[in-house]
């Protein structure tokens, strides 16, 4: 019973730590490739985009408003708002995500994650504090997740 107990909570260490090294890889890029911008205190939705970027318009569209209607909303867990990225599987994808007009939506590529562990994730909501929210949300399922972390 010992054994099994610690090995539960060896994995769920490691898991943890396997997700802090996502927010903290995506959330360097974000500071870096918009020095502008305040990610302090921002719950952070990171979207993992299959190939075909024509599947997926919903979940853009859905991020994008996500970002636009939250960006400085008081949420818990960020009360400064939130910031939406969008993780492609390669820079040609990276381009025709940008070229499509989405100006609150952060895209970087998996190779920018430094190869940090993302299997089995679609997308995970991470708090200021880099701290799991929601993870494997359905698509469309994610503007009303952080319409749910509104402090009133």
């Amino acid at each position: 019973m010992k054994k099994t107990l610690m090995i539960a909570c060896c994995l769920f260490v490691s898991l943890c730590g396997a997700q802090q090294d996502i927010y903290q890889k995506v959330n360097a890029f974000v500071k870096q490739s918009d020095p502008t911008l305040m990610v302090q205190n921002k719950v952070m939705v990171v979207n993992f985009v299959e190939a075909n970027l024509n599947d997926d318009k919903s979940v853009y569209s859905t991020l994008e408003k996500t970002a636009n209607v939250y960006g400085g909303a008081k949420l818990k867990g960020g009360k400064n708002g939130v910031i939406c990225v969008a993780v492609v599987s390669d820079t040609q994808a990276q381009i025709a995500l940008n070229k499509k007009g989405y100006k609150n939506l952060h895209v970087i590529t998996k190779s920018q994650l430094e190869n940090a562990d993302v299997s089995g994730i679609d997308n995970i909501t991470f708090n200021s504090n880099g701290e799991v929210v929601f993870k494997n949300l359905e698509s469309g399922k994610i503007y009303e997740a952080i319409n749910q972390l509104i402090t009133r």
